[in-house]
């Protein structure tokens, strides 16, 4: 995922940033099934504008050919936008049907779990003269995976952003199914508590009850002018290798001790990577947590 080049460029939001990588894959690549269910016939006859803007509202991608056109509005989570209380595909289908093409086609393209929401919209906005389509991002994943580079990069980083499709390997579905895998997984939690039951004392302030957050569990703590988190986070362990997280949340003015030198784009503030002997005591650990803090 972090290898993704479209991870250097897009930063933090995309459908606008998809539709147009989108949009060039349709017209400089030879993706035949690609072209397929975007109805396209002929890339070399096409004219692909992105962003797209008429008087009330704006086209995610705008394609036209000799004789017909299609308007092709991208959605992941956002939602639809209304004019007037007019809503964002009405709009577009009233434009489509005021327009001369012979063949005109409204395409929303859009995440499986909101595929039956867009169906029906289509059913309340129907026009005669449009052709309406439902692509979901699965299917258009599944096809780019088939092509170039470019088309297998995107489909990377719509499925790791966007989609949340889970699978698992042999050996995890084995790691799963094994007891000890749960015995030491509910230990995590245990240890928390017991850690913040053993680092309370008068240079230690906790800072509110632990909480469970975003996949993670834990809590914060003051030491003077430096606020920290301790706790569980899955994104850390699957980084580290580590399941505890001693974060360090702001930049005090002192120094802080060196051992607190890990840090990730994907993480805030900066870690501390515990050891397997700090870890597998819970004086240990709480005695760890007071001697760097």
């Amino acid at each position: 995922m972090n290898s993704n080049y479209l991870n250097c460029v897009e930063g933090l939001t995309g459908e606008d940033y998809t539709t147009a990588i989108l949009g060039y894959i349709l017209e400089h690549n030879q993706n035949e099934e690609l072209l397929r269910v975007f109805t396209i016939n002929n890339c070399n006859m096409l004219s692909i504008s992105n962003q797209k803007t008429i008087t009330n509202g704006r086209f995610d991608l705008f394609i036209e050919s000799k004789n017909g056109c299609i308007v092709v509005e991208n959605k992941f989570y956002a939602s639809f936008t209304y004019v007037k209380n007019i809503h964002q595909l009405q709009r577009y289908s009233s434009w489509l049907d005021d327009q001369s093409y012979d063949k005109k086609t409204l395409l929303c393209l859009c995440i499986e779990s909101r595929k039956h929401e867009v169906e029906s919209i289509f059913r309340n906005i129907y026009k005669k003269g449009v052709n309406y389509i439902v692509l979901c991002w699965e299917q258009i994943c599944d096809i780019l995976n088939n092509g170039n580079e470019i088309q297998k990069e995107l489909s990377g980083f719509v499925s790791d952003r966007y989609l949340r499709r889970i699978s698992y390997e042999h050996g995890e579905v084995a790691n799963m199914l094994n007891i000890e895998t749960a015995k030491s997984y509910n230990k995590i939690f245990i240890m928390i508590e017991r850690v913040k039951d053993l680092i309370k004392d008068e240079d230690i302030v906790i800072n509110g009850n632990t909480k469970y957050d975003q996949g993670a569990y834990g809590f914060y703590f003051r030491v003077k002018n430096s606020e920290y988190w301790f706790g569980f986070d899955p994104k850390y362990w699957e980084i580290t290798g580590v399941p505890f997280d001693l974060q360090l949340r702001n930049n005090p003015k002192k120094k802080q001790n060196e051992r607190f030198n890990f840090s990730n784009p994907e993480l805030y503030g900066k870690h501390l990577i515990l050891t397997s002997n700090e870890i597998a005591d819970d004086t240990m650990l709480a005695s760890t947590i007071k001697s760097v803090c």
